[in-house]
């Protein structure tokens, strides 16, 4: 996994302070490949709690983190999660 451990830990508060502590957070694409090198940072959010404005919550988090998020559990490529 291609994230440094200070971006980890801004994914990791911006999402708690977002959605919820006992959200899930998945890297995927082309940062998943040690191999690899640039790309942009792709991150699915699971969670258990209702989002009543999907649009709301991905405009707050664009507001706070340079990420594409994903607010759909519909892929099939190799993901991460962000511990």
């Amino acid at each position: 996994m291609r994230l440094t451990e200070a971006q980890c830990k801004l994914i990791k508060f911006t999402v708690a302070d977002v959605i919820g502590e006992e959200s899930r957070v998945w890297l995927f694409g082309s940062r998943v490949d040690d191999t690899k090198r640039g790309g942009d940072i792709d991150l699915l959010i699971e969670t258990e709690q209702i989002i009543a404005s999907r649009v709301r919550v991905l405009c707050k988090l664009e507001g706070r983190s340079p990420c594409d998020w994903v607010t759909e559990k519909s892929m099939c490529c190799s993901k991460s999660r962000v511990e």
